[in-house]
């Protein structure tokens, strides 16, 4: 009998604590996503992550479709720009946006997320189809290992598909 009232104070005890000390719940979303624009607020953005190009420089209009498939591609290539940010501005209008399947992100804010969010040389993007161009579009398939940059620097493999229209006239 003492050892079941000595249960039933420990319970009773818990429970006060669980309601009066006890932090709310959090889902793990939104933990994460809290814990990421953190890190994005107080980490700088990686010198490779900038192209040396900014809103003012002259676009790259009317291009033929075989000239701006080539151009992606070098971007998503050689610039490894999914990972980095690093790409050829003159190809997008300042007004475009970039979309994963979390959300969609204005040109500067993918360039600053994207930045501060990925280890550059620690992340790698490979093409998995051949980019294709057309007047009214950019098609191309992508796999890619990314590094995060938080603690322990966890890498994780995405494919997907898509491309940006290029919106030229």
């Amino acid at each position: 009998m003492r050892a079941r009232s000595c249960l039933l104070l420990q319970t009773a005890a818990v429970l006060a604590w669980r309601h009066t000390h006890a932090p709310p719940p959090v889902a793990r979303r939104r933990w994460l996503g809290g814990a990421l624009a953190a890190l994005a607020a107080t980490t700088t953005a990686r010198s490779n992550a900038y192209s040396g190009q900014d809103k003012t420089t002259p676009k790259a209009t009317k291009l033929p479709p075989k000239e701006l498939a080539k151009r992606v591609e070098k971007d998503l290539v050689e610039n490894q720009f999914l990972a980095t940010a690093n790409f050829d501005r003159t190809l997008y209008d300042e007004a475009c946006t970039f979309q994963d399947e979390i959300d969609t992100y204005e040109l500067d804010k993918f360039i600053k997320g994207t930045s501060n969010l990925f280890v550059a040389d620690r992340s790698h993007v490979d093409l998995a189809s051949p980019v294709t161009a057309s007047n009214e579009s950019v098609e191309f398939k992508f796999k890619e290992d990314l590094c995060f940059n938080i603690p322990f620097k966890p890498t994780v493999f995405v494919s997907g598909g898509g491309g940006p229209a290029p919106g030229l006239d």
